[in-house]
């Protein structure tokens, strides 16, 4: 009871305290978007293939260090880690049959 009592009596000092007309200034002039003068404003999806192609790179490296313990070839980071995966069920056969591993059921 005591807390509430607290709280309904800062609020009242709060909502005393502030103006009761509050007037809103003029409006901030427009602020003008990179590339929409070039571009009409469409910048299309090359930014989304970048980052894609990125993060196929980074995520196929981190694999390819935590399973093999070994680093992406050239062409396997050239094709936006592609290539890794298409290589990787190749080189897991290899693996098992050098006898590194048990054979995975796919």
């Amino acid at each position: 009871m005591k807390k509430s009592l607290i709280a309904a009596a800062a609020l009242m000092a709060v909502l005393w305290i502030t103006p009761a007309k509050a007037q809103a200034g003029p409006a901030p002039a427009p602020v003008p978007v990179a590339g929409s003068t070039a571009t009409g404003g469409y910048i299309g999806p090359w930014p989304w293939i970048l980052i894609g192609c990125v993060g196929g790179t980074v995520l196929s490296a981190v694999d390819a260090n935590w399973r093999y313990n070994r680093q992406l070839t050239a062409p396997e980071a050239a094709s936006c880690g592609v290539m890794y995966v298409v290589n990787s069920w190749r080189y897991e056969e290899m693996r098992y049959r050098r006898g590194y591993t048990k054979r995975t059921v796919r």
